[in-house]
Order: structure tokens, then C-alpha cells, then sequence
């Protein structure tokens, strides 16, 4: 029997996500934890200058 492989990837910004979606693309299951309700990390800051 031959368990399925499993990563946790932590943080949600772009470096994150790209990881999750290679390690599904190679079918490893993926939980991924973010502290924030959105994911993207800095691409989601807009300041005002």
C-alpha cells in the first residue's frame, strides 16, 4: 500500500502558490496555510504615493 504524499506549504504570496501548484502537478496533496483571508502575499498592497 503506497501512501499518497502530502506537503503543507506555508503563506499564501506567489513563491507559495507556485510551490503548491508544482507539487500537485507531480501529485502531492497540498494543504495550504495563510494567515490573511486573501492570497498573493505583497501583489495585493496598494499604496498611494
Amino acid at each position: 500500500m503506497s501512501a499518497t504524499p502530502h506537503a503543507v506549504v506555508i503563506g499564501g504570496g506567489l513563491g507559495a502558490l507556485a510551490a503548491a501548484i508544482e507539487l500537485r502537478s507531480h501529485g502531492v496533496r497540498v494543504t495550504l496555510v495563510e494567515r490573511s483571508a486573501h492570497l498573493g502575499g505583497k501583489m495585493n498592497v496598494h499604496e498611494e504615493r
